[in-house]
């Protein structure tokens, strides 16, 4: 999915079930910012507090140094994209956050494919959001905090719809085919366009990464399944013991899915607001939502967020005229940096040497992070991006940084 559904669509729903303009801004701004924050680079902060020190997390790299280990959830530029082909951005961003598998039972038994989740149907992200809502009802979390969070794992959820089928690791179930598309909004057949939009694609990713194509996620079928406009066939590989391999093929409308992922959301926030009144009945919305759908952005979201967001702003604002849309995850990052700081350090990366000032950052900074990593603890446990587990490269690098940062 994109920001067509992550912000737009979660906006749209969290005002029709009830809540207010800005508590709704809250959830859909922190639904889609889980796809824009891509900081992954070690940094210092000079006002870490206490909850961030917390001994089960992994977000204080080193509090001598002040050195930051940022809970890094999505992937946003082309750039970024040459990191996924590193185990660690497998399991602990793309699998995690977007690709999510059903429950630690699947996990274990090797298959970490998504599965559309339904409220309270006992799978990791569904599980999440039945503990959100007991902390909401005791009291235990702060209206900010829990509107944030609740963004946060809307994200999660509502992915597993449409990246039903595959893993966020590099794993053989992710070679597919696109058999066939349809633009659901003129009932044209635009197999060919998107087979030629796919092959450009993955060229370029090809350039970046300067290897094959690894077959992370659906990478092998370029967006098609975030597209809400197309319905699409494919053909996929099942597993069906140690040495057989079975091929299947998945048909669907991303429109019905991806109004049928906001049903479970809409149920979920009028369960949380309880005799608070709806401003719309699910029946109206439900229409309006496969209308918000029917929009194809496929270029300008080639382009990037920025490209897109005004054609979708315009088209949205058209269905739903009382509601207010407004997103720059840009502009989010900034906020995030409240103050620099005269405390300078000199650290070594990869034996060159760098001079980081320590800054002080905002709480919501701060929650995000603490909130990301919770979630990685609830599928992998405490400490749950041990450093010791990545490659020795990488641990002898930080190793340099930590020791002439002390």
């Amino acid at each position: 999915m994109d920001i067509s559904f992550h912000y737009f669509a979660v906006k749209s729903v969290a005002r029709a079930a009830g809540y207010d303009e800005l508590r709704a801004q809250q959830i859909a701004v922190f639904s889609q910012f889980i796809d824009d924050y891509n900081w992954y680079s070690y940094f210092r902060a000079a006002n870490i507090p206490y909850y961030i020190k917390d001994k089960k997390l992994d977000i204080v790299f080193n509090e001598t140094a002040k050195l930051i280990n940022p809970v890094t959830t999505g992937f946003i530029d082309w750039v970024d994209m040459a990191t996924l082909v590193l185990p660690r951005p497998q399991k602990y961003t793309v699998s995690a956050f977007h690709f999510i598998p059903q429950d630690s039972e699947s996990a274990a038994a090797g298959d970490k494919r998504a599965v559309p989740a339904t409220l309270n149907d006992g799978s990791y992200i569904s599980t999440m959001l039945q503990e959100l809502q007991t902390e909401i009802a005791s009291h235990k979390i702060t209206d900010n905090d829990a509107l944030m969070r609740m963004g946060m794992l809307f994200h999660t959820f509502a992915d597993t719809y449409a990246h039903q089928l595959f893993t966020g690791y590099n794993n053989k179930v992710n070679s597919v085919k696109l058999i066939s598309a349809t633009d659901n909004i003129t009932g044209d057949d635009v197999t060919e366009k998107y087979h030629f939009w796919i092959e450009k694609w993955i060229a370029r990713v090809k350039s970046i990464i300067k290897t094959n194509l690894p077959t992370i996620g659906h990478m092998a079928i370029a967006h098609i399944p975030d597209l809400s406009h197309l319905s699409f066939e494919m053909e996929y590989t099942v597993k069906k013991d140690d040495k057989r391999y079975e091929t299947r093929r998945h048909s669907r409308s991303n429109t019905s899915v991806f109004v049928t992922a906001c049903k479970q959301l809409y149920d979920y926030m009028r369960g949380i607001l309880g005799d608070h009144p709806a401003n719309m009945e699910w029946d109206e919305l439900s229409e309006k939502l496969a209308r918000g759908f029917l929009i194809d952005a496929t270029d300008e979201l080639d382009k990037g967020e920025s490209a897109a967001f005004p054609k979708l702003k315009a088209h949205w604002s058209g269905i739903f005229p009382n509601y207010s849309y407004s997103y720059d995850s840009e502009q989010i990052k900034r906020d995030f940096v409240t103050a620099e700081t005269n405390d300078i350090c000199t650290i070594a990366v990869n034996g060159t040497e760098m001079s980081l000032t320590a800054k002080n950052y905002s709480d919501d900074f701060y929650k995000f992070n603490y909130f990301a990593d919770l979630h990685l603890i609830r599928l992998y446990g405490e400490h749950p991006r041990n450093w010791l587990s990545v490659n020795e490269a990488e641990d002898n690098d930080l190793v340099a940084l930590i020791n002439k940062a002390d």
